[in-house]
């Protein structure tokens, strides 16, 4: 896959997938590659592969492919996924179209290797996702935590927010959002973005964390709808955790979710702690 990540060491989105395509000047002609159909950098790269070239997708012409796709926001995704080997009903735990393209990478790897298509159907629906990687946490005190605080792209939270979005049952939708790094002369745009995504979702409070950056989310999720009441910039991960415990209450949805370097994880610890 080839995203927005790390773009502030390139040029553009173009420049890392020709970086990325680099790893198949070494490859030889008895190679696998396993390639996603749905990105057109990446098609254009495996193009030139002289191995033997296995894709996946989701809707898409492709040996591994998605189609009859349900996406249950937090509950998961189920999908019919035809294959060479045939076909099997598809039941990840897993929110969102980008795990389920992952889960689809990993079932293309497994069928190049003659795994049983029952074991991989198995194996799927008993996914769970690594710590503080899109953990779902319901806390006995009420409040339903994604703990997705490991680290963030501005593509990787815009899918998390549409799965925030399409999300059912919660009284209200919170996101405490880190500042992404690593972006470069792309930061202050992708983060405009990303703030748009947010009042897209229809978050009901947005508490924006670190430096210019996380105050141009802020103010973007504002010029795009949200009420200003509704959202907050703070600088720190410490004023985050004092912003996120006068404000969030049981019956609640939160999302947390930023670079590693911002240190989200501590807010999530604290709401954990306030809502045993």
């Amino acid at each position: 896959n080839v995203g927005d990540a790390h773009i502030g060491f390139f040029t553009s989105v173009d420049a890392i997938a020709n970086a990325k395509a680099e790893i198949l000047e070494s490859a030889k002609p008895d190679d696998v590659l396993v390639a996603n159909a749905n990105d057109p950098r990446v098609m254009f790269h495996a193009s030139r592969f002289e191995g033997r070239l296995v894709t996946f997708g989701i809707n898409t012409d492709a040996d591994v492919e998605a189609r009859d796709v349900d996406v249950r926001g937090l509950d998961g995704t189920r999908a019919a996924v035809r294959t060479p080997a045939g076909e099997f009903a598809l039941r990840s735990p897993l929110p969102g179209l980008g795990n389920l393209s992952n889960v689809l990478a990993a079932t293309a790897v497994a069928v190049t290797f003659d795994i049983p298509l029952d074991a991989i159907a198995e194996r799927t629906a008993s996914l769970r996702p690594a710590h503080h990687r899109g953990e779902l946490l319901r806390l006995p005190g009420g409040l339903t935590l994604v703990d997705d605080s490991y680290n963030s792209s501005p593509a990787a939270l815009t899918r998390s927010l549409e799965t925030m979005a399409s999300a059912n049952g919660s009284a209200r939708k919170g996101a405490v959002i880190g500042e992404m790094l690593e972006l470069g002369e792309h930061g202050t745009r992708l983060h405009g973005e990303c703030g748009r995504s947010a009042a897209a979702a229809g978050l009901d409070l947005l508490i924006a964390v670190g430096g210019d950056h996380a105050r141009e989310l802020a103010a973007s999720a504002v010029a795009a709808g949200m009420s200003s009441a509704s959202v907050i910039h703070v600088a720190t991960n410490e004023h985050a955790v004092e912003a996120a415990l006068q404000r969030v209450r049981p019956g609640d949805l939160v999302l947390v979710k930023g670079s590693r370097g911002i240190g989200l994880d501590l807010v999530v610890d604290r709401l954990k702690a306030e809502f045993a």
